[in-house]
């Protein structure tokens, strides 16, 4: 469960109350509370606030922690589990863009959890999937010892502010010294083909994301950008699939385009097939399978935002079979690779592997694990058969 404040969560705590642990036992193993710092909660009153002074903060940090305390609250080696929904929007636009300061606030929510007794919370950040071809492998991060990431035939979608300097170079290596020098550079891009001068065009970028298939540049993300800060990574709802453009890279399927209201039909959108939708889900995890921090796949439930009128496609509610078949894939690629959240224990780091479902309740956009009159209980009747036999997390 993720939520943006107290009051949602405490709603959600009375959704799953007394009457839903008796009819529903899969509450009593399964679901715990986490919050994430969203845009929607920033978005409404509290943008560049904290550049005034930490009284905002310390607030937010206040009714987080209280929350910590709850004993559904999820917690991993003892620590609780807290996500920056999207770590771009906490930097530039709560913290102007001054990682120092996001770094300070984050270790102040740790030094306040610790100092309640709840435990130092576990941060991590919800980065945004780069953008991978449905019917094709996906890019793989690999770590680079230079203190890079690598994304092959990926680009940044940025506007042009956020180019910091544009230069031709001899390799990779020297592009990434450029970067180090360069204190508000979080990644760079280096063209794969060569000039005829044997030179690469290499692109020192303000911002690590999001990201988009490019065959012509690979990306380097500075290690630094967030490996200081954030402990664990995620994803949240990158839905709709990717095809060929004819030219190398890559474009909304054409199928998709106009999908949406009321381009589509007289009688509103079309909706696709929930499969394509999983499949390129489970595509996109394996872009995640050598991060150098841990990351925690994701799943998502369902995508129809039809109610708030989006220009985006729309996908069927899974049936029982499709939505069992994603659990599994899912399940299996977190144990295989190794996808969940870090911990110590006996003096070893480890991973204990997890996934997050996108979403409990989010009934604007289609993602929605929550009892329905149409589907009733079967996606939560689905994970309780997929993950009965999960042991607790610890």
């Amino acid at each position: 469960m993720i939520s943006t404040d107290l009051r949602k969560a405490q709603d959600f705590l009375g959704l799953l109350g007394p009457r839903f642990q008796r009819e529903h036992p899969i509450h009593a193993g399964l679901y715990k509370l986490q919050f994430a710092f969203a845009r929607y909660l920033l978005s409404s009153g509290f943008v560049n606030a904290f550049l005034a002074g930490l009284d905002a903060w310390d607030a937010l940090s206040a009714t987080w922690v209280r929350a910590m305390g709850h004993p559904r609250y999820l917690k991993i080696g003892g620590r609780p589990v807290f996500k920056v929904l999207i770590p771009e929007v906490f930097l530039n636009n709560q913290c102007g863009g001054n990682v120092t300061l996001a770094e300070a606030l984050l270790q102040r929510l740790r030094v306040a959890s610790r100092a309640a007794g709840v435990g130092e919370a576990l941060v991590g950040g919800g980065w945004q999937t780069p953008a991978i071809p449905a019917a094709g492998p996906p890019p793989t991060p690999r770590p680079h010892p230079n203190g890079y990431m690598l994304y092959p035939s990926t680009g940044i979608l940025c506007d042009t502010p956020c180019v910091l300097a544009t230069q031709n170079v001899t390799d990779v290596l020297a592009c990434q010294h450029l970067c180090n020098a360069t204190g508000s550079c979080a990644a760079a891009t280096v063209s794969k083909n060569a000039s005829t001068q044997g030179l690469l065009q290499c692109q020192l970028l303000s911002t690590a994301g999001p990201g988009t298939p490019d065959n012509s540049v690979d990306v380097y993300v500075r290690v630094s950008s967030y490996v200081d800060t954030y402990e664990w990574t995620g994803t949240y709802n990158a839905a709709p699939p990717l095809c060929k453009d004819g030219s190398g890279g890559y474009m909304q399927c054409p199928r998709y385009v106009n999908s949406w209201f009321p381009n589509a039909t007289a009688h509103g959108a079309k909706i696709f097939p929930y499969k394509e939708c999983a499949d390129y889900q489970a595509q996109a995890r394996g872009n995640h399978t050598n991060d150098t921090v841990p990351y925690v796949a994701s799943l998502i439930a369902g995508f129809d935002p039809r109610p708030w009128e989006e220009h985006s496609p729309s996908f069927a509610t899974p049936s029982a079979a499709e939505w069992e078949e994603a659990l599994r894939q899912a399940k299996a690629a977190a144990e295989a690779n190794l996808f969940g959240f870090p911990v110590t224990q006996g003096g070893h780091h480890t991973v204990i592997p997890a996934v997050t479902i996108y979403a409990w309740n989010e009934f604007g956009e289609g993602g929605i694990l929550a009892p329905t009159r149409g589907q009733g209980t079967m996606l939560l009747d689905t994970v309780a058969k997929v993950f009965r036999s999960v042991r607790a997390m610890p």
